[in-house]
């Protein structure tokens, strides 16, 4: 025993080991399931926080190890500090690595499955939803890494170990594990089909074949391999096994009319009577994706919030595309489609999308030539792979012979990739040039911005100025300087890129559950300190969109969003004014109002009209002064909720407001400035407890 246990009373046994992750996010997560409406903020706020601390500690450790596998990805095994491991079967994961009870699986195709494809290798890891999972987008390969589990070959009970190859692999069903999977098939609109290679041995399984399910040796069950979880996508003659990683989105597949099969167009079900039915049902949708929703998409989302954010002068750039896009279940690799449907008059909507293209072609670029670098160097360097970053960007953003050379290429991709047709007025223009046709489009800084964030880049305050659209009294003389820098050969340098950086992505209930931790927090600080309140608002803002983008058709993460927004516009307009709570009026032409609103206005038809989301929205149409509104809403939320106390309180105190309101209109203001409203704090609170 050391001085430090003697000191302390000795290690404390009933704590698991730092590095034990599982049994660590198994206790968190019991815990966080026993949390009801009437558990105390503070078990909540101790809950989350653990969920916060776990994922540090995880990410931190991952990053650290994972950084020293990709740089020394073409070092002899004899010459790795972190040795791989071949105790593992399956090849699909790429080569695979155990450190701190870290399971590392390398994102590459080197047995030729996805046709050599890294990049499609990558995205197959994407589609992966494991226990403690996070992926490690370093510089160049996708590395992800999951807390190791309490499972072995023996512990196999559902589906197949090797289920590439027939000859070798095994086939189990679980009748307890099915059964569990049942719910779970019929939420996400699954289909349960027949998969195997023997006739007389064939699974009823709702999941795909190759999905491994397991009973732990600590008695619980686990499902490992989920990459192909959703339904594919019909595959093209050219790219026959594309089903393995062009899926349907869940959306999509959870609003079709009839259940969807995981293992259509796969060998694995080939023995399956009902086959062509599962085939001709995946089709169907396909064909309702591109007949149906991509134009109900376009005509009653896109158009109308673009028009809408042109008439209220609001940034164009600031329309979450993809995200639009995905609440829809329409897949990014779709953008020429939805392209195909804008009109060509409306030049905005077709360079925002043509721009979000072009990044994603840039992206993929980037990366396939910071791989080639690497497989050519064989060595953990720095500066090659800064001078590749600095030089593919300055071809996109540069004027020089080579850059117009690249200009046709990126053209040709973003047809290839995108299936984007260009206008015969796009294509004679360089796309540097289309960037910076319109106003009211900061296409330069879109696309920069849009590179950056996927690829985990971190620039200079100096460089990101030079791509933002110039503001203040010098705008005039900024806007010249910025299109001379950009008629460069080479508008960026070395000095310009701080750090490649790397980009980690973990599991959506993460960042809600850091959403919640930092919504409580900035609670917590509102009696006391309203520049932290402010902070821990925007920060729950920023991780509750984070999980939007995993999901964006959640409805408690849409209510979470609509009312950590509230908040953090509150408090903004408190520190603008000095501090005070009292004035709380909110004005609808304001862009962050406007987003605040929709926010609730998403939550309303998701949740399907909870009493707690309409009683929210109710308040914040008081402040917003659509007095009408405002009581349709309260008395929506007592319909649905005859007995909601809180929501006869507000109601009540509403209606005496509007009746002195009615005697002399000053006085509302007067009541809403005097009102510190600290039953407001109570409600706000509530919203996480009622969930």
């Amino acid at each position: 025993r050391s001085d430090e246990q003697e000191s302390t009373g000795g290690e404390d046994a009933s704590l698991p080991a730092i590095d034990d992750w599982n049994t660590r996010y198994q206790a968190i997560l019991a815990s966080y399931n026993n949390l009801d409406v009437n558990s105390p903020t503070q078990a909540r706020i101790t809950v989350n926080q653990q969920i916060l601390q776990l994922s540090r500690d995880f990410v931190f450790c991952a990053k650290a190890y994972g950084k020293i596998i990709i740089s020394e990805l073409y070092l002899p095994d004899a010459q790795k500090t972190i040795m791989p491991t071949h105790d593992m079967e399956g090849v699909a994961g790429g080569a695979k690595y155990i450190v701190e009870n870290i399971l590392f699986k390398f994102a590459m195709d080197k047995e030729g499955i996805y046709g050599g494809n890294d990049a499609v290798a990558a995205k197959v890891a994407g589609h992966e939803l494991k226990s403690l999972i996070l992926f490690h987008n370093c510089r160049i390969y996708r590395l992800s890494a999951a807390s190791l589990l309490p499972i072995s070959k023996a512990t196999l009970c559902l589906g197949s170990d090797n289920a590439n190859k027939a000859q070798r692999s095994r086939s189990l069903f679980d009748e307890e594990l099915n059964e569990l999977l049942r719910p779970a098939a019929k939420k996400l609109n699954l289909a349960q089909h027949l998969a195997g290679f023997r006739q007389g041995a064939l699974l009823p399984i709702f999941t795909p074949f190759d999905l491994e399910g397991h009973r732990g040796s600590d008695g619980r069950f686990y499902l490992l391999d989920t990459s192909r979880t959703m339904p594919p996508t019909p595959p093209s003659t050219q790219r026959p096994m594309s089903y393995l990683w062009e899926l349907f989105r869940p959306e999509l597949v959870k609003s079709f009319s009839v259940p969807l099969c995981s293992d259509a167009f796969s060998s694995f079900m080939r023995l399956d009577p009902d086959n062509a039915e599962h085939r001709r049902n995946a089709r169907k949708a396909f064909e309702t994706l591109c007949t149906l929703v991509i134009p109900r998409f376009v005509k009653s989302d896109l158009l109308p919030a673009l028009r809408h954010a042109q008439k209220s002068h609001e940034p164009l750039t600031d329309y979450r595309l993809t995200q639009a896009m995905h609440r829809c279940g329409i897949n990014a690799r779709y953008l020429g489609l939805v392209l195909a449907e804008v009109p060509s008059s409306f030049k905005v909507a077709r360079l925002l999308i043509i721009l979000e293209a072009l990044a994603r072609v840039c992206k993929n670029n980037i990366r396939r030539r910071l791989r080639n670098t690497m497989r050519h160097l064989k060595a953990p360097l720095e500066q090659p792979y800064r001078a590749v970053v600095i030089g593919m960007l300055n071809l996109v953003f540069g004027c020089s012979a080579a850059a117009g050379r690249y200009d046709a290429i990126l053209k040709r991709q973003l047809k290839a990739t995108y299936q984007i047709e260009l206008l015969s007025s796009e294509l004679k223009k360089p796309l540097r040039e289309l960037m910076t046709g319109d106003a009211s489009v900061d296409g330069r800084w879109m696309v920069f911005s849009r590179l950056t964030e996927m690829m985990g880049f971190r620039f200079s305050r100096r460089a990101l100025q030079r791509f933002r659209s110039p503001t203040g009294p010098s705008v005039e003389t900024q806007r010249l300087l910025q299109t001379e820098m950009f008629e460069r050969a080479e508008p960026l340098d070395d000095t310009d890129l701080e750090e490649i950086g790397e980009r980690v992505k973990h599991l959506g209930f993460v960042a809600a559950a850091q959403g919640a931790h930092y919504y409580f927090k900035g609670l917590q600080a509102m009696v006391s300190d309203i520049q932290s309140c402010q902070f821990f608002f925007g920060m729950a803002v920023q991780k509750l969109e984070e999980a939007l983008d995993s999901n964006p058709n959640s409805p408690e993460l849409v209510q979470s969003c609509a009312l950590a927004s509230e908040r953090h516009l509150k408090m903004s307009r408190n520190l603008d004014r000095g501090g005070s709570f009292h004035d709380t009026h909110y004005d609808l032409k304001d862009p962050k109002v406007k987003r605040v609103k929709r926010y609730f206005e998403r939550a309303i038809v998701l949740d399907g009209g909870d009493p707690f989301t309409l009683h929210q929205f109710a308040r914040f149409l008081d402040k917003a002064q659509q007095f009408d509104d405002a009581e349709n809403h309260f008395l929506l939320a007592l319909e649905v909720d005859p007995s909601y106390s809180e929501c006869y309180r507000d109601y009540s105190q509403f209606l005496f407001m509007k009746a002195e309101c009615e005697k002399d209109p000053k006085v509302r203001r007067q009541l809403q400035d005097a009102n510190l409203d600290l039953g407001e704090l109570a409600g706000q609170l509530s919203a996480f407890q009622s969930r």
